[in-house]
């Protein structure tokens, strides 16, 4: 080939070469950079390595599909002194509501929780109780305009202390800064949060938020302000519950009452975790204040603490249900343990709290727990709960070990009561 010839074939196909070439130079650029940036082990930054490991350690340490179980220590048979620091001062709280109270009809029956009355005044700081763990966020917003907006309401906290003991408190009205960046983190998730539900009688669309989380936290450290409402000043609630086992007080765990009540069968006297004059102090405010008066009524009988477990079968003491909803309790007051208290929904009558001083005999004013199957229309007179007022009277008589019958009607008692239109319930 002459080279007139090869100088042409040369500038048909020099680009084929110039390709090639840079196809060479590519490669090598690219293997020097994976060499440099894409680094092992040993040359990550330290911040970088102690974040992989603190990430890496928590999933392992910790068990976040539950808040009861975990991997949290094991608790003592004994569980008295397990809570060191107070979660409120006593000092800044007027009365704490035995467990037992009822508001119907959202509370019909015997509550498995413990309602505080803080007088107004300066902001009501509350704190950790133990060295534990806040495993679970509730929070609950409100859209009163239905504009799409929502405020929040409050924030409830679950508090583990150990392996199936939890403590739930609520509400507040601020989180500490460090909980609250945690809470802000995990409500970006979009399945964390319900949208659009109305609860049933109050106004505005209601929007549900519930997070686990895995916050460690030391007995005393702070953790939010109490919620302070109109009229009411500060308002708490508190739930604790041993799920190792049921209360010793249960007649019959396959009742309605316990049921229909999730974790009632559970239920424990959070203030029995205390001892000393932390416990004493608490133990005192059992009992109610009356905000307009000034006064204070300290709860009788035992357990100070309230009780929850009034059901006596073969009787009609305990809680009657139409359906799944609790209509009827027939109990002893939360505050005076020697009084009858008859809390109705609103299908008997009410929704209202009625009062009635038990007798040992007759048929009038029966003591509940001493009322059979024995055929007989059983009459009480009623009284305004907490006023005293005279409010009609009941009829009441006991079918079967699981159902009654109970009708309200005007006037006193008298012993040939019967009636007219009962209406029939179960538990």
């Amino acid at each position: 080939m002459d080279a007139q010839s090869k100088k042409s074939s040369f500038k048909r196909f020099w680009w084929i070469l110039l390709i090639i070439i840079i196809l060479i130079g590519g490669c090598l650029i690219v293997s020097q950079l994976s060499g440099k940036d894409e680094p092992n082990e040993k040359n990550k930054k330290p911040f970088e390595q102690n974040q992989q490991d603190i990430n890496t350690n928590e999933k392992k340490d910790f068990d976040k599909d539950s808040d009861k179980g975990g991997n949290f220590p094991e608790c003592p048979n004994d569980l008295a002194g397990i809570l060191t620091a107070p979660f409120i001062d006593p000092e800044e709280i007027g009365a704490i509501g035995p467990l037992g109270w009822v508001s119907p009809p959202g509370h019909t029956g015997a509550t498995d929780h413990n309602s505080y009355y803080i007088p107004c005044g300066d902001p009501v700081r509350g704190y950790a109780p133990a060295d534990g763990w806040i495993t679970g966020v509730n929070r609950e917003y409100i859209d009163l305009k239905n504009t799409g907006t929502y405020e929040l309401i409050g924030t409830n906290l679950t508090f583990t202390v150990c392996k199936n003991v939890v403590l739930d408190f609520s509400i507040y009205e601020t989180i500490s800064e460090s909980i609250e960046q945690v809470i802000a983190d995990a409500l970006k998730d979009p399945k964390a949060c319900t949208e659009g539900i109305t609860k049933l009688g109050k106004e505005g669309a209601r929007k549900y938020c519930r997070v686990e989380t895995n916050i460690s936290i030391k007995a005393g450290e702070f953790i939010g302000i109490v919620k302070q409402e109109p009229g009411r000043c500060g308002t708490f609630e508190d739930w604790a519950h041993d799920y190792r086992q049921l209360s010793s007080a249960i007649t019959n765990p396959e009742l309605k009452f316990y049921t229909h009540n999730g974790n009632m069968k559970y239920a424990i006297c959070l203030f029995d975790m205390y001892t000393g004059e932390l416990k004493n102090k608490y133990y005192n405010l059992f009992g109610l204040y009356d905000d307009y008066y000034g006064l204070f009524t300290k709860r009788t009988g035992e357990p100070l603490c309230g009780t929850q477990h009034q059901e006596v079968i073969g009787s009609i003491q305990g809680t009657w249900y139409i359906g799944d909803t609790e209509e009827l309790a027939i109990i002893h007051g939360d505050i005076d343990h020697t009084q009858g208290m008859i809390s109705s929904a609103g299908t008997v009558t009410g929704p209202k709290i009625f009062s009635f001083s038990p007798a040992h005999s007759g048929t009038i004013n029966r003591e509940p727990s001493e009322v059979s199957t024995d055929g007989q229309v059983y009459c009480y007179n009623l009284t305004i709960y907490r006023v005293g007022d005279p409010a009609g009277k009941m009829l009441i008589q006991l079918i079967d070990n699981n159902h009654l019958k109970a009708e309200y009607q005007r006037g006193a008692c008298k012993t040939t009561d019967q009636f007219n239109q009962p209406v029939t319930l179960d538990r």
